[in-house]
């Protein structure tokens, strides 16, 4: 005997190779194996397939196979379907080879399918195989002497040496209410996924998603201003007035004086580049939550040098504004007197038109800057994308020595 490792695809073809005998034990049926079934089962072959399952609504619980495939088999003439509650372990045997395998609980283990882990049964051990498995499934054998099988020595419920009845387990014909109550099952209380719920729990121990953002922040930036209709005609001669004219100007507080916005902004980007990894959209930011302390600490001291700017922000927006209203309201009075030659088109209401003007169109603007930071847990939806999953595993390689992904071979190759 040797171990190996074998898949579903590998039992598939196992099975599609078998001549007249294919027995196959296991808790539940795949659709890759139950696909080989039905194709041996259509080619006429002179002997049926023995399948047993579990055949309750458990097994698919834990992820091995669907009950759906038992009515795809029991529909088949040339498969016997039968049960064994309580099966967990895996054996198929051919004329051409026999296998104890280990099938993979799929909704209990989150890693992908590699293999099985299998022992592949020699030649010389081949027929004790097809005997115990032939056992199992009902058949009765009887020595070449004519001496009695060790069935029929000690048949089921005899006393054994321990003072108790035990029976040898025997496959029973699988039934159509057995496969509509498991169904039933199904349908009334789903099977949770264990390998999602587990790799939900190991990633949220690790990694977050984050959101930090500044409002307020556009004080720093140019902000653009509804031009007055009397004072839109009088920039158009102007060669600078006209390049920031489009029925609007823009209006840069930071070119008269330094409101701090600018800084605060730098100060958050270092934290992100250094705490936080961008996903993308939709999915945006991701922290490592052994970080966290660290991380609050810098947002904290990040809010002091905020609250110390917002105690001078409004009179640097103040000033600043002032000086660049001043500048424009010059600039259009020298226009006025130029083009128009209108003595009641003053500076001094120049300067009231464009006061008017800012505060219309910045009646929501704040006068202070605020720091709004979000943390929230990743959840199945997102790590369902395999993609993403292996986005964040890229981005911080310290999951990779978590008990998700630390893997060990069951048995070395022989």
């Amino acid at each position: 005997m040797r171990g190996i490792r074998i898949s579903s695809d590998d039992l598939a073809k196992y099975i599609r190779n078998a001549d007249d005998i294919c027995h196959l034990i296991l808790p539940g049926v795949d659709d890759t194996v139950a696909d080989a079934l039905v194709d041996r089962a259509k080619q006429k072959r002179t002997s049926k397939a023995i399948v047993v399952v579990d055949g309750s609504h458990h097994a698919e619980r834990s992820g091995y196979g669907e009950t759906s495939a038992w009515r795809r088999l029991n529909d088949e003439k040339n498969i016997e379907l039968k049960t064994v509650p309580g099966t967990r372990l895996g054996c198929l045997v051919t004329e051409h080879g026999a296998w104890l395998f280990a099938p993979r609980a799929g909704k209990l283990d989150p890693r992908e399918e590699e293999g099985l882990s299998a022992v592949q049964i020699d030649e010389a051990n081949r027929e004790d195989a097809r005997i115990f498995c032939e056992r199992i499934v009902g058949f009765t054998y009887h020595s070449p002497q004519g001496e009695k099988s060790p069935e029929e020595q000690c048949p089921e419920h005899e006393a054994t040496e321990h003072g108790r009845e035990e029976g040898e387990p025997r496959a029973k014909p699988i039934t159509d209410q057995q496969i509509a109550e498991a169904e039933r099952a199904i349908e009334e209380h789903p099977p949770r996924d264990y390998s999602k719920e587990r790799m939900i729990t190991v990633y949220t121990q690790y990694v977050g998603y984050i959101e930090i953002r500044l409002v307020g922040a556009s004080h720093g930036k140019g902000t653009l201003m509804k031009i007055p209709p009397e004072l839109v005609a009088l920039g158009l001669d102007d060669e600078e007035l006209r390049g920031r004219i489009s029925e609007s100007v823009r209006i840069d507080l930071n070119k008269k004086v330094d409101t701090g916005v600018a800084t605060i902004n730098e100060r958050l980007n270092a934290i992100r580049t250094l705490y936080t990894r961008q996903l993308g959209q939709p999915h945006g930011r991701i922290y490592r939550k052994r970080q966290k302390e660290e991380l609050e600490n810098h947002l904290e001291d990040l809010r002091k040098e905020i609250a110390q700017a917002n105690d001078t922000l409004v009179n640097k927006i103040d000033k600043a504004l002032k000086e660049e209203l001043d500048d424009l309201a010059t600039k259009y009075f020298q226009q006025s007197e130029r083009i128009l030659n209108e003595p009641g088109l003053d500076k001094d209401r120049i300067s009231d038109l464009l006061l008017k003007a800012w505060r219309q169109s910045g009646v929501a603007r704040q006068s202070s800057v605020k720091l709004e930071v979000t943390f929230k847990e990743l959840t199945w939806e997102s790590l369902k994308d395999n993609v993403l999953s292996c986005q964040i595993v890229e981005l911080f390689p310290d999951l990779k020595e978590s008990s998700l992904y630390k893997e060990f071979e069951a048995h070395s190759q022989v």
